[in-house]
């Protein structure tokens, strides 16, 4: 290996709080600083929900493209600005975390290494975040690029596996991982939570957090809630998103739209159970977060949400036909049955031993050197 610190620059359209951004923060935060000289381009201006102060307490060296061009700039200059800074840096590896990423760092010289990591299928979550016609060509453009890098990562073996078989590409899979640590529970914690936040006793809490857009079913999750037929579950749903203006006002003893949280562990130790009716997901941060805190899932039966729950040796929750509001309600009561303590043992053990964020920063940081010391 190298003498020196590999020197690595990370692309991303922004550091938004989203799922790829808190992805990356994770890999980087836990290298090994000796061994990895590590630097950030931004492409785009940031959003209102950042995560850029974080990035800066790590000690990293951050550019915004949008600091070295000139207002209106074209996707030329733009183009031409980004290989003027990676001129700079000089770095030996690039690592794209999104569609817009993978286009300018397949700019870059040759001799440079090229990483991008696929955070989902692309399909229908795709279509969902760019229209239909966009989608489409974010797809076709995203796959063709991803067949260019030097190293395409899947953010799961579910999302690996379906490359396999929709495509019959060969895509290394490392596992998403959460930076949370395992929450012991505590009683008197959670009973203060609650009452902050203003959970009802003797109610079981079911949380969402996510995007409230199409392909994350959020109507049918309140659907459910609101035909089931009993008193002691609420539904929490945290997040924003196209779809949530439609449920803001929504007023139902069983259902609860809190909006956008920065910090959700109030909620992940506050609520009993974790719920997700997406339709597709690559690993979701999210769920890992619900896990550290030991909540028993229950969970649409697409590929990744599969790959949890059926890879585990554990009883970690149950799968429900997605789309299916009678399944949902049916695995609900008997998950409401079991022994709540052991299945959340089970989780937070599952989560200890496959999902957290040194495991997969030490992955990718295997893959980094070796690709930096392959001819």
């Amino acid at each position: 290996m190298s003498k020196h610190p590999i020197r690595i620059c990370f692309v991303i359209s922004s550091l938004a709080n989203e799922g790829p951004t808190n992805i990356m923060y994770n890999i980087i935060k836990y290298m090994n600083r000796t061994i990895f000289d590590v630097h950030i381009i931004t492409l785009v201006e940031e959003k209102s929900h950042s995560r850029f102060n974080d990035f800066k307490s790590l000690g990293l060296n951050i550019i915004k493209l949008t600091d070295r061009l000139k207002n209106n700039s074209g996707a030329i200059s733009k183009i031409k600005g980004f290989r003027k800074v990676i001129s700079e840096l000089k770095p030996e590896v690039v690592h794209s975390h999104c569609p817009r990423s993978l286009i300018y760092i397949s700019t870059v010289q040759k001799k440079i290494k090229t990483v991008y990591t696929a955070h989902i299928f692309p399909g229908i979550q795709t279509k969902a975040l760019y229209g239909n016609i966009k989608g489409t060509v974010v797809i076709k453009v995203s796959n063709y690029l991803m067949r260019k890098v030097d190293l395409a990562i899947a953010c799961s073996e579910s999302v690996s596996q379906e490359f396999k078989d929709v495509y019959g590409w060969k895509v290394m899979a490392i596992n998403n991982g959460c930076s949370l640590n395992v929450w012991e529970q505590n009683e008197d914690e959670k009973k203060s939570l609650r009452d902050q936040l203003k959970f009802r006793d003797g109610i079981k809490y079911f949380l969402f957090i996510g995007r409230f857009s199409a392909e994350k079913n959020p109507q049918l999750l309140i659907n459910a809630f609101e035909k089931l037929n009993r008193t002691d579950c609420c539904l929490v749903m945290l997040g924003q998103g196209p779809l949530f203006s439609q449920f803001n006002e929504l007023n139902h003893n069983n259902v609860r739209i809190e909006g956008f949280k920065d910090n959700v562990q109030p909620y992940l130790k506050a609520c009993d159970y974790y719920i997700s009716a997406s339709s597709t997901e690559g690993l979701a941060n999210t769920l890992l977060e619900s896990m550290s805190a030991g909540l028993p899932l229950l969970l649409s039966n697409i590929p990744s949400h599969n790959s949890v729950i059926t890879n585990s040796s554990r009883h970690l929750g149950f799968l429900f036909l997605k789309n299916s509001v009678e399944d949902l309600i049916s695995k609900m009561s008997e998950l409401l049955e079991l022994d709540r303590k052991i299945i959340s043992s089970n989780v937070q053990n599952e989560y200890t031993e496959k999902y957290t964020a040194k495991m997969m920063s030490q992955n990718y940081s295997d893959a980094y050197v070796k690709l930096a010391i392959s001819k």
